[in-house]
C-alpha cells in the first residue's frame, strides 16, 4: 500500500511537472513568435527603405547626368558661337576697308557712309540673332525642365504600381516596356518648314547681292583711270546703300517662332563661305 501511494504521489508530481513544463513551452513559444514577427517587420520596413534610397539615387545620377550633359552642350555652343562672331566682325572689316583702300583711295564721305551703314546692319543684325538665341535656350532649358519633371512623375507612378503589385505573380506590361521618349512636334516642325524657306530666300539674296558687289568692284576696277570712274563708284555705292535700307525696312525678317539656332548657324557658315 505504501508502495502504491508513493508511485501515485510520484506520477502526481510528474504530470504537475510535466504541465508547467508545457505552459513554459507554450510562453517560450509565443515569445518566440512576437520576436520573429517584431523582426520580421523590421526587416521589411529596411528593405522598403533601401529600396527607396536606392530609386533615389537612380533619379539623382539621371538628374546629374543630364546636368553636365547640358552644360557641356552649353559651353560648347558659347565657345563656337563667340569664335564665330569674333571671326566674323573681323572678316568683314578686313574686307572692307581692303575694298575701300583699292578702289577709293581719296576714301570719300559717301563710301565711308557705306560702310558704316554695313557694319552697323550686320551689328544690329548679330544683336537680334543673339537675343533670338537666348530666347531658345531658355525655351529649351524650360522643355528640359518639363521632360524631367514628367520623367519623375512616370517613374513614381511605376514605383507605386511595383510596390502594389501582387507578390509572386508577373507585372503588367506596361511596367515592363520602355518609356516612350518621341515628343509630339509637329508644330514645331512646321515652324522649322516656314523658318527655312525664308533662310532660303535670304540666302539667295545675299548671293545676288554679293555678285552685284563684286561686279561692281572689278567693274570699277578697271575703269579707275577713265574720267567715269567716280561716277560708277557713286552708282555702285548708291545701290550697296538702297539694298541696305532695303534690309532695314523689313525688321521682321526670321523673327517666327521655331527652332532657329541651328539654321542661324548654317546661315552664318554660308555667308563666310562666300567670302572665302
Amino acid at each position: 500500500m505504501e508502495l502504491e501511494k508513493e508511485f501515485i504521489q510520484m506520477s502526481k508530481q510528474n504530470l504537475h511537472e510535466m504541465d508547467s513544463i508545457k505552459v513554459e513551452d507554450k510562453n517560450y513559444a509565443k515569445k518566440n513568435a512576437l520576436e520573429k514577427e517584431l523582426w520580421d517587420g523590421e526587416r521589411i520596413d529596411y528593405q522598403k527603405k533601401i529600396k527607396q534610397l536606392n530609386r533615389k539615387i537612380e533619379e539623382l545620377t539621371d538628374d546629374l547626368r543630364l546636368l553636365e550633359e547640358q552644360n557641356i552642350e552649353l559651353k560648347s555652343d558659347k565657345n563656337r558661337l563667340t569664335l564665330q562672331v569674333e571671326e566674323m566682325r573681323s572678316a568683314f572689316r578686313n574686307k572692307l576697308t581692303k575694298y575701300m583702300n583699292e578702289n577709293n583711295p581719296d576714301s570719300s564721305a559717301t563710301t565711308w557712309k557705306a560702310k558704316e551703314e554695313l557694319i552697323r546692319s550686320y551689328t544690329e543684325k548679330e544683336v537680334e540673332l543673339s537675343q533670338r538665341l537666348d530666347k531658345e535656350s531658355k525655351r529649351i532649358d524650360e522643355k528640359y525642365k518639363q521632360l524631367r519633371a514628367l520623367k519623375n512623375y512616370a517613374r513614381s507612378l511605376k514605383y507605386l504600381a511595383e510596390d502594389w503589385a501582387p507578390i509572386g505573380q508577373p507585372l503588367p506590361e506596361v511596367l515592363t516596356l520602355p518609356p516612350p521618349v518621341i515628343l509630339d512636334d509637329e508644330d514645331d516642325n512646321e515652324f522649322v518648314k516656314q523658318q527655312q524657306s525664308e533662310i532660303d530666300r535670304l540666302k539667295l539674296k545675299n548671293r545676288n547681292l554679293e555678285d552685284e558687289v563684286r561686279k561692281a568692284g572689278d567693274t570699277s576696277a578697271k575703269m579707275k583711270h577713265l574720267p567715269a570712274s567716280h561716277e560708277s563708284g557713286g552708282a555702285m555705292q548708291a545701290q550697296i546703300l538702297r539694298e541696305l535700307e532695303f534690309l532695314k525696312g523689313n525688321p521682321d525678317v526670321l523673327k517666327k517662332p521655331g527652332t532657329a539656332s541651328i539654321e542661324v548657324e548654317k546661315l552664318r557658315k554660308e555667308r563666310d563661305n562666300l567670302y572665302k
